[in-house]
């Protein structure tokens, strides 16, 4: 599980620093500038890197405004069916002190997505099947601190306003490692393929 993490086409200076926050939070990931490097580009560095999957930052008024996930199949980048529509993000170093973490990236391994059981499991399904990373239910948040230390959660939960948020936790000390990212919408579309199938009826 290995992520190479870039942005669509003339990112501003907040998206960029996005997309550093979220390389520091992580594990396991590796920032490219996009420049003018293609798709198929990317497809070549994620087999020179060893990654099986890009997320592309999109820009929207300014700033982060939709995250496109490509998978390699066959050494070749292909796009995933799913694209997170963003409301808004909090840039870690926005976050209060007191809820945040100076650490070293070098101690996490790995990235598994939380969510509370009945909270947000369907919209945490779709995020682990798309980025391939394990998934794990709880009844509380206190459960998290009986993870191990190598691991970051991406704890998937409702926000104030019923939306969808993601926060970076560490769980040993419940501490924040990464921005916030508030989600508008994960739309999941149809492939190609899927439609002209279902257009013959056979779906």
């Amino acid at each position: 599980m290995v992520f190479l993490i870039t942005t669509s086409r003339y990112p501003t200076k907040r998206i960029r620093t996005f997309t550093r926050d979220l390389n520091k939070a992580i594990p396991g990931s590796t920032r490219v500038t996009r420049g003018k490097k293609s798709v198929k580009d990317l497809g070549n560095l994620c087999n020179i890197y060893g990654v099986n999957r890009v997320l592309i930052v999109g820009r929207y008024k300014g700033g982060p405004g939709k995250i496109n996930i490509l998978k390699m199949k066959n050494h070749k980048p292909i796009y995933e069916p799913v694209t997170l529509l963003i409301k808004g993000v909090t840039l870690t170093r926005e976050i209060p002190q007191h809820r945040r973490e100076i650490f070293n990236k070098g101690i996490f391994n790995k990235l598994e997505i939380v969510v509370l059981k009945g909270e947000a499991e369907k919209d945490a399904e779709i995020l682990c099947e798309a980025l391939n990373v394990p998934l794990k239910k709880i009844e509380t948040l206190t459960e998290m601190k009986s993870f191990e230390d190598d691991v970051v959660c991406a704890l998937t939960m409702k926000g104030e306003n019923g939306s969808l948020e993601i926060r970076f936790i560490h769980p040993s000390n419940m501490k924040e490692i990464g921005p916030r990212i508030k989600v508008k919408e994960i739309i999941q579309w149809k492939t190609k393929k899927e439609e002209k199938v279902k257009d013959q009826g056979k779906i």
